[in-house]
């Protein structure tokens, strides 16, 4: 049985390839979603529960907590190493 499932985020290189569907979710019926900005994928999510699953940042998701402490989010924390580029320097 295949889970649909809406997810979010924006179009980073490090995402790239599942959004053009070269690598694929295991059971998964996916629909990719971005904009323009990150802060619009942010906002959508927690106004309208738009996505099943989206990229959220840290400030975002802090402001979904209630008096008693609770969230309706349930946060994983992803925090991908940057990719460092080597430089040449060339001497002439």
């Amino acid at each position: 049985m295949t889970q649909k499932l809406d997810i979010a985020f924006w179009n980073y290189e490090r995402t790239r390839l599942l959004a053009d569907g070269s690598v694929k979710i295991a059971g998964a019926d996916v629909s990719f979603h971005s904009a323009r900005i990150v802060p619009e994928i942010s906002e959508a999510m927690i106004r309208r529960r738009a996505y099943d699953v989206s990229e959220l940042g840290m400030t975002y998701f802090l402001r979904t907590f209630d008096e008693e402490g609770r969230s309706p989010f349930l946060a994983i924390p992803v925090f991908p190493r940057p990719r460092v580029q080597a430089r040449r320097h060339l001497h002439q």
